[in-house]
């Protein structure tokens, strides 16, 4: 803009400004805004939102509803699965029991909660717990549960009987033992 004599240089500043800050406006209007870049996105090729539904009727479609149907089969079965007993889930921890030591602490908390294990497994392993008096609840449990057990299984209860009575020193364990095997021999 040429300079004028007749104007104030102060109201020329804010003419110019103005001017400036109409510019600025008018160009930022040229740009298009979030909400409008969005838009072209959603409607781009790539967009999920772009594809259309499988149709039901074509293979493809009917593998799709047989898939989701299955998971929702799934979904509504486990919300509506019972608990796992927590005996069972007693007896669960005793098998996953490593060591001795652990094998003892989680006897003696399943024997106080729901007494002596039932399952040959669980059993047989309980036999070689350091506490002799422990030994002999189990070498009791084991003699009332023999008759009921396959061959195989009573060979290897009656290994491990074998194995740890030789190393009991208590009378009540040695007892214990004893019966365990005439329970075997006479079932």
């Amino acid at each position: 803009m040429p300079f004028n004599p007749f104007k104030d240089p102060e109201q020329e500043r804010l003419l110019d400004r103005e001017e400036e800050a109409v510019r600025r406006e008018r160009d930022r209007d040229d740009r298009p805004s979030w909400r409008e870049i969005d838009k072209v996105r959603d409607r781009s090729p790539h967009s999920d939102q772009a594809r259309a539904p499988i149709a039901r009727d074509t293979p493809r479609g009917q593998r799709e509803a047989a898939a989701a149907r299955a998971a929702a089969g799934q979904a509504m079965d486990a919300l509506f699965a019972r608990a796992p007993d927590a005996r069972a889930a007693s007896e669960a921890a005793l098998a996953r029991a490593s060591t001795a030591g652990e094998r003892e602490a989680a006897l003696k908390g399943h024997l106080a909660a729901h007494g002596p294990p039932t399952g040959w497994e669980v059993l047989v392993a309980c036999i070689d717990v350091k506490d002799e008096a422990l030994v002999a609840e189990v070498l009791r449990a084991i003699a009332l549960a023999a008759p009921g057990w396959e061959a195989g299984q009573k060979e290897r209860a009656v290994q491990a009987i074998r194995s740890r009575a030789f190393t009991l020193a208590g009378d009540e364990a040695r007892f214990a033992a004893r019966e365990a095997f005439a329970a075997m021999r006479d079932s």
